[in-house]
């Protein structure tokens, strides 16, 4: 059994510096929303941290510290600490939420409904629909109907 050194991070924007524990898979790790900056505090000098299968760079001002922004992604995310002569790796599972300023599918809807009432031909376009409009049903074709 592989014992793996105890990682902390906290967001980057916390001026707290509350450190919280970064617990191996299979447990999930909470608390990480999009486009925002983390801090992972480094175990010792041996280990990198790759997430996504990219290592992540030293915190510009700290150099004991790796620094992440999940920008534009929500959802489950592994993370992989590996000791630089291959003996040791840990995986982690970050959960990243969305952003709180991102439109959700409801909003989404709305916007292509009022869209659709100014201006048809602005929601159409010339590509293939892949968002049913109208009044026929899934099963039914346009170029069939009488």
């Amino acid at each position: 059994m592989i014992i793996a050194p105890e990682v902390s991070w906290h967001s980057d924007a916390d001026t707290s510096n509350d450190w919280r524990v970064l617990y191996p898979a299979p447990a999930e790790n909470l608390g990480f929303a999009e486009a925002r900056h983390y801090v992972f505090k480094k175990p010792c000098a041996d280990y990198s941290l790759y997430v996504d299968d990219e290592p992540l760079p030293d915190h510009p001002g700290n150099s004991s510290c790796w620094i992440w922004e999940p920008r534009f992604f929500a959802g489950e995310v592994t993370a992989e600490m590996v000791r630089s002569d291959g003996t040791n790796s840990v995986l982690f599972l970050l959960d990243v939420a969305p952003d709180a300023n991102k439109f959700g599918r409801e909003i989404f809807t709305q916007m292509v409904s009022q869209l659709w009432q100014e201006d048809p031909l602005l929601v159409v376009g010339s590509e293939p629909a892949t968002t049913p409009s109208g009044e026929l049903g899934s099963q039914e074709n346009a170029s069939c109907q009488p």
